[in-house]
């Protein structure tokens, strides 16, 4: 399963039941995707939460909604959600925002991002080396991790955790362990 936040860039109009808007912005942001609080060309969803102010003004729907149904006239590949099908996106997903939180015990006397610079996997330079350390212990565990956990790395992006994730896949290296 590919994390469907991840690379996706999201506005949300109207209240929200479950979250504070905040809250379910950064939400998206630790699962991959991007936000913004006014609608673009490049937004790919647009979440319509509790229209208070539509309610208010006879119906007419916000200066959000009216931008996002423009872009779709557009022919732009935008998706208009309810705040239901929001919750059907990122409810699978949430259970790797706990365990990204966890922090990670070390267990071997070499550090991890050592390991993993002088492993040639791409894009893991010091900076993502250090970044992939605080999370997983060993070159094993983090070829266990799926590419949803990966995309969910602060910082990490989609483009880099499908090619760590497919490195690690398809490596034909044995893969050591330091214990």
């Amino acid at each position: 399963m590919r994390n469907p936040i991840c690379g996706k860039k999201f506005v949300i109009t109207g209240l929200l039941e479950r979250y504070e808007r905040l809250e379910a912005l950064s939400i998206i942001q630790k699962l991959g995707g991007t936000t913004s609080d006014n609608p673009v060309n490049t937004m790919d969803y647009l979440v319509l939460g509790h229209q208070v102010w539509s309610e208010l003004n006879n119906g007419i729907a916000s200066r959000k909604v009216q931008k996002a149904a423009e872009l779709q006239k557009k022919r732009r590949t935008l998706k208009i959600i309810s705040e239901d099908d929001f919750y059907t996106l990122i409810d699978p997903l949430l259970f790797l925002l706990d365990e990204l939180d966890l922090p990670k015990p070390r267990r071997d006397k070499r550090p991890f991002y050592q390991e993993l610079l002088s492993s040639k996997i791409p894009y893991v330079g010091e900076s993502t080396a250090l970044l992939l350390e605080k999370y997983f212990v060993s070159m094993n565990e983090l070829k266990e991790a799926s590419i949803e956990t990966l995309s969910c790395l602060p910082g990490l992006g989609c483009e880099k955790s499908i090619a760590i994730y497919e490195w690690l896949q398809t490596s034909k290296q044995q893969i050591p362990s330091v214990l």
